[in-house]
């Protein structure tokens, strides 16, 4: 073997051998570990830089959900105006007005919310109507059930709201797992808007049915003319009518939100083609048991207040904390585009 080829610099003397360089691009590498993930907060930050740019529409396809935000500020301010209107009043119709006009809210915002995070287009208005009729029918008829319930069955008042419970989180979200295949869909966000479409229709009747009953009990009693320890029938009734609106509807619409949320995500996953990895087998189903759990803390009324208020204060901060990170894991699945400007995510 001729020793030449061993030296340092040998291939100056002999123009056979072959000469090859490579690099590594520890800079590059550097900057592929230093490349953060999008995040609710961080998509709002780029939509804040490139609104300041002027060139949004032009340059990222990101869901601006700022002008819903505002139309939210402005619906729950009209929906304020019923109450206090009712308050001067002291007339149940604008009750009835508000009532349904607070069982939207939440409902409908949360539709046009992850409908703006749908940027492929693929779900129609149809779609999203029959889903919102789905959960619709399904408190219809679980309704219908429940109600003929006490008189087959000797059950306690706790245990009946937990069997309630788990049968509303089993029956919407398979329900909702239904309506994906059905419309074939394939892709997260597509997923999560009409799991949310089913939630958001059952949240609005079951909020709405409460808001009437409460009214609707009110009114025959005023037309009866008792008092109350003092007080008119309106005066009570108004009481209750508003700690009813407060739990049933606000609170309660808050949490159904998120466990949409949850159970969308978890949708998506098991429709997406690919699997995350780590995600490819029953684990993702974890998902739909925290959600049954913090539905059932909710369900959940012991005799001591205090319990009681801790069990939803719990429930409502574990939600979402749970769906905020859900969803800035559906984030991860989302392709932004960004051409030709210094905004980035």
């Amino acid at each position: 073997m001729n020793n030449d080829f061993l030296r340092i610099n040998s291939e100056e003397k002999d123009e056979d051998i072959a000469v090859g360089e490579y690099y590594v691009g520890k800079e590059e590498i550097g900057e592929r570990k230093k490349k953060k993930s999008v995040t609710v907060f961080s998509m709002l930050k780029t939509i804040r830089a490139a609104k300041k740019s002027g060139n949004l529409s032009d340059t990222l396809k990101i869901p601006d959900t700022m002008g819903i935000f505002s139309a939210f500020l402005i619906f729950s301010v009209c929906d304020l105006v019923l109450i206090f209107t009712a308050l001067i009043a002291r007339n149940t119709s604008f009750l009835f007005f508000a009532s349904v006009a607070f069982s939207f809210l939440f409902p409908i915002f949360s539709i046009m919310f992850f409908y703006m995070f749908n940027t492929r287009r693929n779900v129609g208005m149809g779609e999203i109507a029959g889903a919102a009729m789905a959960g619709l029918l399904v408190y219809v008829i679980l309704k219908l059930f429940y109600d003929l319930m006490p008189k087959f069955f000797e059950i306690r008042a706790w245990a009946k709201d937990l069997i309630s419970s788990a049968t509303i989180d089993i029956l919407l979200f398979f329900i909702a797992k239904f309506f994906v295949k059905m419309c074939k869909k394939d892709d997260m966000f597509s997923a999560m808007l009409l799991t949310i479409c089913v939630f958001a229709g059952f949240a609005f009747i079951r909020s709405a049915d409460s808001l009437f009953s409460v009214l609707l009990n009110v009114k025959a009693e005023i037309k009866s003319g008792y008092f109350v320890n003092g007080k008119s029938v309106f005066d009570v009734g108004l009481e209750n009518y508003l700690l009813n609106l407060l739990f049933e509807t606000i609170y309660l619409n808050l949490m159904y939100f998120a466990w949409s949320v949850i159970c969308g995500a978890l949708n998506g996953i098991t429709v997406s083609p690919v699997k995350p990895k780590g995600h490819e087998g029953s684990s993702v189903y974890l998902l739909l048991v925290v959600f049954m759990v913090l539905h059932a803390m909710v369900a959940f009324t012991p005799a001591i207040l205090f319990f009681n208020i801790f069990l939803d204060v719990i429930s409502f901060i574990v939600s979402f904390v749970v769906a905020y990170n859900v969803l800035n894991y559906a984030l991860g699945f989302m392709k932004f585009e960004v051409k030709n400007t210094d905004v980035s995510i």
